[in-house]
């Protein structure tokens, strides 16, 4: 029997058994991309004005918590959309930390 083993998971037996699975997966993967680059938009108006004041410091500490807990839960569970989106919301608000901090009057 032909198995192919990829993140943990055996394609060829899923694409047979349980498609579902497989789109599951890709959905997942998809969504996340869809939602960062959602957030492109609030990136690049902190990129050009640095006001940061719609992110209270308790709001940022929060989201970097729960994202850096996604990426761990992702990555220990191997589950890619999980790890995926964890790492990506992580470095957004990561960077809106950044440009707070290094631009107090404005945040």
């Amino acid at each position: 029997m032909l198995t192919v083993v990829s993140d943990g998971l055996n394609l060829f037996e899923m694409s047979v058994k349980d498609p579902k699975k497989i789109f599951l997966k890709e959905a997942g993967i998809l969504a996340t991309l869809i939602g960062i680059v959602s957030t492109f938009p609030i990136m690049g108006t902190v990129f050009k004005t640095k006001i940061t004041k719609n992110f209270p410091w308790g709001a940022l500490v929060l989201a970097l918590t729960s994202n850096f807990l996604w990426m761990v839960f992702g990555y220990f569970n191997n589950v890619n959309a999980s790890l995926l989106s964890g790492s990506l919301y992580f470095m957004f608000y990561a960077y809106v930390a950044f440009v707070k901090f290094f631009n107090p009057k404005l945040g």
